[in-house]
């Protein structure tokens, strides 16, 4: 699966001038089968769909909600407390978390109108 694991938050200490970067990836995300759905294409599925549910990524839309969701306030933030979290610990060591943040999908496709996400971390700080 295509995978990103650019820098996505950074994070400077007030009492120590040294950097710290999180990393995240992007795992099991492809674009799916066919082309990406439009506005007149879930208009067309709530009038003639027969209630049947789609999921992101048949609808094409999973790569673009998961990058727009990385990339909000929402998840920076979630990173940033992260980090404070780890250094709070002593800045090494096991750390996990887990939250649900409210997100709006409203760039990707007004379709999607806004969320909630549940975030989880389980990893290493070093």
């Amino acid at each position: 699966a295509p995978q990103d694991s650019s820098p996505r938050a950074v994070a400077l200490a007030d009492n120590d001038p040294q950097t710290e970067f999180l990393n995240h990836t992007l795992q099991g995300i492809d674009g799916g089968e066919g082309p990406r759905w439009g506005l007149l294409d879930f208009v067309q599925h709530f009038y003639r769909g027969g209630g049947v549910m789609k999921t992101l990524r048949e609808i094409r839309h999973l790569r673009e909600i998961a990058e727009h969701a990385a990339s909000s306030d929402g998840v920076t933030d979630f990173l940033r407390d992260l980090i404070s979290e780890a250094r709070a610990q002593g800045g090494s060591g096991p750390i996990a978390k887990s939250e649900i943040k409210g997100i709006s999908f409203r760039e990707v496709s007004f379709a999607h109108g806004g969320s909630n996400v549940r975030l989880e971390f389980s990893g290493v700080a070093r």
